[in-house]
């Protein structure tokens, strides 16, 4: 069981790793193909469609996957499905027409006229088709189907990318490509599962299931609200205080830092989970934990460095150098990321106790925070001041739930440690984005001996033993083993072939 649950977990997450590639790979195209205020203005209307799913959803579909995976029959079974399809399905379709027809209404609120009216009308499809699609994408998941899950996630990334190519490049739509594109791909996917809800709708409405639904998606949908407010609401500050311009280099800073979160928190947030219950048999439990806290913060740090010396040439190959000014805003950024790394971690008595409400109590106060400091430094600052909100706020969210946790389950966090890697590699951050020569030769050189020190640093500074060290060279040398000898078979493969 454990086995074939950790299967459909991998399965799962490689599909939404799909999804979440799909805006990377077009982040070339929008800052080629638009300007930086065209790309900027698309920034904030996705951010706004995001907004609305979120709002229009009531996360039903979380419901819907609890309920239907608990159900004892099939009856209540359908009885579920056809209950949630026929709340949402018109809701979505009332909420994203009211959006259409305040489309003039919002473009004055967010872009000053009423020329983006119909670039947002775009949005309110975009909404009403992302909103939908939930359902059959968590009934799969209750339904155990991670395959045709993982199907529809490469084909909606696939026609997302194709169509949006040809709507933006050949056709030369622009922003209006771009929503298109994203309609066509949701769309084509939401009209092919269509027959997989439409197998479990019978005429059997129940409005305490309904009830039931809307009771347990509420607290959820609060909850990534405050996730919105804390990885998104600084691009309507951003671009009513200094404009689309800015949102746009920001933007581009932030999908860069994101790369973080697709290569290394989500898959972390995965694993954590079934590590941390089978940890919990252990005698030594507690410092299992604190050890995971230590590494993880080494991890982390190592690809902060790494970040932020290559940071400047990802933006001058990505991008034009209008965006060059988004280098210096990925490491900032990439610290919230790498923060959120070590959430559960230090929620780990929250996670082991099932008190879940203190992790909604830490997310409301930080989107507080973030809030503020976004009205109180952006105006200023600018997209630093936005960077900074970000990644403050996330620590606050540390903070509001490591002092509930260590009083549920008390772990022997080895913060000497901890703090001895994070200022060696926030002084190695700080000294590469902001104290870089501006000769192009030296700052290679310079970058590649901060690269060098933070190893060097860490062995001077004795942060780690003499066992863990042996450990993790040993660990490298079976990489690099294995990566060289499988480069020299493949080199002596084509010489055979020759």
């Amino acid at each position: 069981m454990g086995r074939r649950l950790l299967e459909h977990s991998a399965i799962y997450a490689v599909g939404t790793l799909a999804t979440s590639l799909a805006s990377f790979l077009l982040l070339p195209l929008y800052v080629r193909a638009l300007t930086p205020s065209e790309y900027g203005t698309l920034e904030v209307t996705l951010t706004t469609v995001i907004l609305s799913i979120r709002a229009l959803s009531l996360e039903v579909h979380a419901g819907l996957f609890q309920r239907y995976f608990l159900a004892e029959s099939d009856a209540d079974r359908r009885r579920i499905v056809t209950t949630a399809v026929l709340f949402l399905v018109p809701f979505a379709a009332v909420g994203s027409g009211a959006f259409a027809l305040l489309a003039p209404a919002l473009s004055i609120l967010l872009f000053g006229a009423t020329s983006r009216a119909e670039v947002l009308e775009l949005a309110a499809a975009a909404t009403f088709f992302g909103t939908v699609i939930t359902l059959p994408l968590s009934l799969l998941r209750a339904q155990q189907r991670p395959l045709l899950f993982t199907m529809c996630s490469f084909a909606q990334f696939l026609a997302t990318i194709g169509s949006t190519v040809y709507f933006v490049v050949v056709a030369g739509l622009g922003i209006e490509g771009a929503l298109l594109g994203q309609i066509f791909g949701t769309g084509l996917v939401a009209l092919r599962l269509t027959p997989v809800l439409l197998k479990e709708v019978r005429p059997s409405f129940s409005l305490r299931e309904l009830i039931l639904l809307v009771r347990f998606g509420t607290p959820l949908a609060v909850m990534n609200l405050c996730l919105f407010v804390l990885n998104s609401s600084d691009r309507y500050f951003l671009n009513a205080f200094q404009g689309p311009d800015v949102v746009a280099v920001y933007s581009l800073a932030y999908k860069l830092a994101g790369l973080i979160a697709v290569a290394l928190v989500n898959p972390f947030w995965l694993v954590w989970p079934t590590v941390m219950l089978t940890a919990q048999k252990a005698p030594n439990a507690p410092m299992v934990y604190a050890r995971s806290l230590t590494y993880t913060v080494a991890l982390g740090a190592s690809v902060l460095v790494v970040i932020t010396l290559i940071a400047p040439y990802a933006v001058h190959i990505l991008a034009t150098p209008a965006y060059a000014g988004a280098a210096q805003l990925v490491p900032i950024i990439a610290v919230a990321y790498l923060t959120y790394l070590t959430y559960p971690i230090l929620a780990t008595g929250v996670l082991l106790t099932s008190r879940t409400e203190y992790s909604a109590y830490a997310a409301i106060v930080a989107a507080l925070l973030n809030l503020t400091l976004n009205y109180l430094l952006i105006p200023k600052y600018g997209a630093l001041g936005a960077a900074f909100a970000t990644a403050l706020s996330y620590l606050a969210v540390l903070l509001g739930i490591y002092r509930p946790s260590r009083g549920l389950y008390p772990v022997p966090y080895e913060w000497r440690r901890v703090a001895a890697v994070a200022g060696l590699a926030a002084v190695l951050t700080a000294a590469g984005g902001f104290f870089t020569p501006s000769n192009e030769g030296l700052a290679a050189l310079w970058r590649l001996g901060l690269l060098a020190a933070f190893p060097v640093g860490l062995w001077r500074a004795r942060v780690f033993d003499r066992d863990e060290a042996a450990l993790a060279r040993s660990a490298a040398a079976s990489w690099l083993g294995k990566l060289f000898r499988g480069a020299g078979e493949s080199e002596l493969t084509q010489v055979s072939r020759a």
